[in-house]
């Protein structure tokens, strides 16, 4: 009797599922996937080589259930430069993974209006700086130069490249954002460096939230994950970028974007607080 109970429930709750998550209109050919999960268990560790299997079957243009997410696959060059044409292939998951909270939506907006005005602003900046200019070109030849010499002193024996290429490039941001560079071996670089690769590892444990949106609510509900460690890292910076403003307030007239930046954050709020992004 418990069995056939625990059989009912079990094809009930997968009928419900496919009552509940079916999609009226034409849909485009796929590969079905499990109740709950969709074809995530069928993925390895390298799905970008799964979907070139699954496009020789379905095509360039195929749906995919990922998790509680339908998903359109676009795998060939024309279809994604088609879709990307579109204003509405612009915006970015309404299932964000991170707790975005006002100040963050501010001033790195990702949707709508927001998106355009920082994006407005943020060209404007770019261009007060010389972005295309000769004395941006001067900063970035000096950055390489530095970066060459670093490498020179391996002597032509076998050294990792990313330790070094990756705060090289970044140099390039700081020297827009603070108004210097920073060399390899001073503490203020190895704390950015660090903050930013721990960054970058906690928010790759995260995406899955994208699929699972139910469950990434219990998950921040129990505190679990990885959202802790993403916090921290922000607010490191957040620290670190407020004390280098501090340091350039009284220089009103520099043309350093920190800056503008403190303008911008102190200007009038553009953005509701309704706003979805």
């Amino acid at each position: 009797m418990e069995l056939i109970t625990a059989l009912l429930i079990g094809s009930s709750c997968v009928l419900l599922f496919f009552l509940f998550s079916g999609r009226k209109g034409k849909t485009l050919p796929g590969p079905y996937g499990l109740p709950f999960v969709g074809y995530i268990p069928f993925m390895s560790s390298k799905p970008y080589l799964d979907i070139q299997e699954l496009a020789k079957t379905y095509g360039s243009v195929f749906s995919l259930q990922l998790g509680s997410q339908h998903c359109i696959v676009l795998d060939d060059y024309q279809s994604t430069k088609d879709a990307f044409a579109q204003d509405a292939f612009l915006g970015r998951p309404p299932e964000n993974p991170f707790d975005l909270r006002k100040a963050t939506l501010e001033t790195g907006a990702i949707n709508g209006l927001p998106w355009k005005e920082q994006r407005r602003f943020s060209l404007q900046m770019l261009k007060d700086l010389g972005f295309g200019k000769s004395h941006l070109e001067d900063m970035i030849k000096e950055e390489i130069r530095d970066l060459l010499d670093h490498l020179a002193k391996s002597n032509g024996q076998p050294i990792r490249v990313q330790p070094v290429l990756a705060p090289s490039m970044s140099n390039n941001i700081a020297s827009l954002v603070f108004g210097k560079r920073l060399k390899y071996d001073d503490p203020t670089r190895k704390m950015l460096d660090r903050s930013l690769n721990e960054a970058a590892a906690a928010a790759g444990q995260v995406t899955w939230k994208l699929f699972f949106p139910g469950l990434a609510k219990v998950a921040k509900f129990l505190n679990l994950g990885n959202e802790g460690k993403v916090a921290k890292v922000l607010k490191d910076m957040r620290e670190y970028t407020l004390k280098e403003i501090a340091e350039h307030e009284e220089d009103i007239e520099s043309n350093n974007i920190g800056i503008k930046s403190e303008h911008e954050i102190k200007k009038p709020e553009m953005i509701p607080d309704d706003c979805q992004v």
